[in-house]
């Protein structure tokens, strides 16, 4: 893609009111996730303000090339980023589920809960590179054939992370399903969070819809081209995703001394202590668990 002052790399004119307030919104849920992580402790959020942070910086380039349309490098640096960031949403879905799932009985799951978070996360990177490659490509190539060879590569980055996605949005279903079935003691302590996380991952996997649609008709498309289009299915659908985590903080709800290694069938029904925010047993213990109860006394 050449960079004169007569080609516009957008196909439009980047409304400036609009990215402002995108900016605005993320910076303030950027703030806020800020402060939860350090309030709640839980420095594996930080991909949270992390993310939302990158989220403004995909805004800022925007609001530059409103009067620099043909300038390249914020172009690449806006395109890169808001198709990027969302993989990093996407690893703390797959390991919020992969901690709810390790604190309650194996017999929810559908698979070991150790191995949820590492599958889930090694396709969200795989499909963040391939988007990434993809997107740079596109971005700063001067033939239109290789652009579209970038945008093919993108979509294909973008339907590797919706495919994992359904299939975490499936295992997540099972395990709702099942452990509502069969309440064990904890669960209404973790529901809030089961239906934030299924509530923002489905924001995602919208918006992944969306940007799969795009990439399919090309940087030159109809999609890419209009711009309220990325503000609603883009901005707006991820915006909502971040910031139902603002409200229903993981940080809240899971131990701070969480260990994969935890087993409900060994050490008793999980909860966490107020005050002191650890795994105990629970005041009331599972019943299929009473043989472990003296053990679990012990620890």
């Amino acid at each position: 893609m050449q960079e004169d002052a007569g080609f516009n790399l957008y196909g439009y004119v980047p409304n400036l009111a609009p990215n402002i307030v995108m900016l605005v919104l993320f910076s303030l849920s950027s703030i806020v996730h800020l402060a939860q992580v350090v309030y709640y402790r839980q420095w594996w959020l930080l991909v949270l303000p992390v993310g939302t942070l990158a989220e403004v910086g995909g805004y800022i380039p925007r609001i530059i090339g409103h009067t620099q349309t043909s300038m390249r490098d914020p172009y690449v640096a806006t395109m890169c980023l808001l198709i990027i960031t969302p993989c990093l949403f996407a690893a703390i879905h797959f390991t919020v589920l992969g901690r709810m799932c390790t604190l309650f009985p194996r017999k929810y799951t559908l698979v070991r809960p150790v191995f949820v978070m590492p599958f889930f996360v090694c396709v969200d990177v795989a499909s963040l590179i391939i988007q990434g490659v993809g997107a740079g490509q596109a971005g700063t190539s001067d033939s239109v054939d290789v652009a579209r060879s970038g945008s093919n590569i993108t979509a294909a980055g973008v339907a590797v992370q919706l495919a994992g996605y359904l299939l975490f949005f499936s295992l997540f279903a099972v395990f709702y399903y099942r452990i509502r079935r069969d309440p064990p003691a904890g669960l209404e302590q973790m529901h809030p969070l089961m239906l934030a996380t299924m509530a923002s991952s489905a924001w995602i996997i919208l918006r992944s819809i969306y940007r799969l649609v795009e990439m399919g008709e090309g940087w030159d498309g109809v999609i890419n081209n209009t711009e309220w289009c990325l503000f609603v299915f883009d901005g707006a659908f991820v915006f909502i995703a971040v910031t139902i985590y603002n409200f229903v903080h993981p940080g809240k709800y899971l131990p701070r001394d969480f260990s994969w290694n935890y087993h409900p069938e060994k050490h008793g029904a999980w909860w966490v202590n107020e005050k002191k925010d650890t795994l105990e047993s629970p005041p009331v213990a599972y019943p299929e668990h009473a043989e472990f109860k003296k053990e679990v006394e012990a620890v």
